[in-house]
C-alpha cells in the first residue's frame, strides 16, 4: 500500500510539473498513508459481524435439505470462479454430516489440507440447522493461508453459522446461509468491509454448488442421504 501510494503520488507530481494541462493533486492519494500513520495509535480490538447470503433454487424442500446437509466430492467444474479464488483462498472439496440432529458433526475439507468441523447446535428437520465451527489449528499448514484470513487465527475467525430453507412455493425455495465472524485489528471499520465481501463471496460460491446439484435432475448428488 505504501509503495503503491508513493508511486501514484510521484506520478501525479510529475504530471503537475511537466504537463501543459492542469492536473489537480488529489489529497485522497495520501489517505492510505494517513491510515497507516494513525493505525499505530489505535488499539486492536475484537469485532463480531454477521453476513447473510441467499439464493433461489428451483427444487422441492426435500431435495434441498439433502444437498445442504451433505456436499460431498465437490468437483472443480462445479465451482465458478470467484474473487476469493483469485486471492488464493482454497476451494472446498467435501462437507459430510455424520448423523442428523443436535450434537452431530459436519466434517469440512478444503484444498491444501485444510480441515475443520461444524458441530450442530440447532436442528429443525427439513428446515435448517445451526452450527459452531471448531478449528484445529494444527491441521492447517502454516503456509496455506495468510495469517489475516486464517480461520481461528489471531486476526480472523468464523465462529458459527446456519442454513435455512425459506419456501416460495411447492417447487421453489430460498436457501439462506448465515455466518458470524470475528476480526481483530486496529482498523476494524476497514477490515469489516473486506471481511463482509470475502465472506459473502465464499457463501455465494457454496450456494451455487448446492443450487446446481438441486436443479440438476440427472445429478446423483440429489439422491444422496
Amino acid at each position: 500500500m505504501v509503495l503503491g501510494t508513493l508511486g501514484a503520488f510521484i506520478s501525479r507530481l510529475y504530471k503537475l510539473k511537466f504537463s501543459d494541462k492542469k492536473t489537480p493533486l488529489y489529497s485522497s492519494l495520501l489517505l492510505p498513508l494517513i491510515l497507516i500513520f494513525i493505525e499505530g495509535f489505535i488499539p486492536a480490538s475484537n469485532q463480531f459481524n454477521t453476513v447473510t447470503t441467499t439464493i433461489k433454487v428451483k427444487a422441492n424442500r426435500n431435495v434441498i435439505w439433502t444437498n445442504i446437509k451433505n456436499v460431498r466430492n465437490i468437483k472443480k467444474e462445479e465451482i465458478e470462479t470467484h474473487f476469493i479464488h483469485l486471492i488464493g483462498i482454497p476451494k472446498p472439496l467435501n462437507g459430510e454430516l455424520n448423523r442428523n440432529g443436535i450434537g452431530a458433526t459436519r466434517s469440512i475439507t478444503w484444498e491444501k489440507g485444510i480441515k475443520f468441523q461444524e458441530r450442530i447446535s440447532g436442528w429443525e428437520e427439513g428446515v435448517g440447522f445451526k452450527y459452531n465451527i471448531i478449528v484445529d489449528s494444527n491441521s492447517i499448514p502454516p503456509t496455506t493461508l495468510d495469517e489475516h484470513v486464517m480461520i481461528g487465527g489471531r486476526y480472523f475467525d468464523v465462529t458459527n453459522g446456519s442454513y435455512e430453507i425459506l419456501p416460495i412455493n411447492n417447487h421453489e425455495n430460498v436457501i439462506k446461509l448465515t455466518c458470524r465472524y470475528r476480526i481483530t485489528s486496529n482498523l476494524n471499520f476497514y477490515g469489516k468491509w473486506w471481511a463482509d465481501y470475502i465472506m459473502d463471496d465464499f457463501n455465494e460460491m457454496i450456494l451455487e454448488v448446492i443450487k446446481k446439484r438441486c436443479e440438476n435432475k440427472n445429478s446423483t448428488h440429489s439422491n444422496l442421504r
